[in-house]
């Protein structure tokens, strides 16, 4: 009986451990969407990809069909913007979500050094600002008014690209709008006023996702819409200061853990001492009986 239940306990352990083994080593991406409403991106709001002059206030943007993107797995139809000069509708675009009147939050797996790349103003009025707080300070990393670097690397001032090491967990980035009453979007939470509220956009990288609407990935895209965001609003297009968001390198180091092998040979041991404890005992009924009196 004794060696039934010792091995019953061996076989639940040994099934218990594959399970957690399998579940840390399946990759679910590096960056995580949750909460928002479902967004498509069919509007360039000023970007062009051909234009690659990073001195350029417009830069690349989101990856839209409109701003000369080739389309993607991650493409979704938006059927809610119209080009003012065609008078379209229809375009494609990357897809993912927006914080525009519900919470939504972007998390990291894991510490990591990301990389921030600049995506563009689009046709932004206002001199919007991007910040990032890396648990020390907040650093501003992308304003379209900085002195950028030129194409051949000379020169002074901010690059176009900047690496800063994160925490796992909640990625503390904002914007700030500008003109005469800023504003401040953040993630980990939704515009109260949709219809007179600024909103961010988040999205994985449309030519690595599998589908559309995917909120995992390895690569991020992030964007801002300065003033409402909503569709009826006429800036719809969150492209107002956007961002790229990627993993450089491998997981910073963090507090050593007890390696898989030498936890699940810690506890195998753990149950067979226990079951063989079970086993004498049972093997010296006597002895027992004799000691509890």
């Amino acid at each position: 009986m004794a060696n039934r239940q010792l091995f019953r306990a061996a076989r639940l352990l040994l099934a218990a451990l594959a399970i957690l083994l399998g579940q840390s080593a399946a990759h679910a991406g590096i960056f995580t969407i949750t909460g928002g409403n479902a967004e498509s991106i069919g509007d360039r709001g000023g970007t062009n990809f051909s234009n690659s002059d990073p001195l350029s206030y417009f830069g690349k943007g989101l990856p839209t069909e409109q701003g000369g993107w080739a389309n993607g797995p991650g493409f979704a139809l938006d059927t809610i913007f119209v080009d003012p000069e065609t008078h379209h509708g229809g375009y494609h675009g990357i897809s993912g979500y927006t914080n525009n009147g519900v919470d939504m939050t972007v998390t990291l797996d894991v510490a990591r050094t990301i990389r921030f790349t600049w995506m563009g103003s689009g046709n932004a009025i206002l001199v919007n600002s991007f910040y990032v707080n890396d648990g020390t300070s907040n650093i501003l990393v992308f304003q379209p008014t900085m002195a950028w670097v030129d194409l051949n690397g000379s020169g002074t001032g901010q690059v176009p690209t900047v690496d800063i090491n994160l925490p796992a967990g909640v990625i503390h980035f904002s914007w700030v709008t500008g003109g005469n009453t800023p504003f401040t979007v953040v993630n980990g939470a939704g515009n109260a006023n949709v219809n007179n509220d600024p909103s961010f956009f988040a999205g994985i990288d449309p030519y690595l996702a599998t589908g559309t609407y995917q909120r995992t990935g390895d690569v991020l895209y992030l964007g801002l819409s300065d003033s409402a965001g909503s569709p009826t609003s006429g800036d719809h297009d969150f492209q107002d200061l956007g961002v790229r968001l990627e993993a450089i390198g491998d997981p910073l180091p963090v507090p050593p853990v007890p390696e898989p092998a030498t936890l699940t040979t810690f506890l195998i041991g753990l149950a067979v001492s226990g079951g063989w404890a079970g086993v004498r005992k049972l093997r010296n009924p006597r002895r027992s009986s004799a000691d509890n009196h």
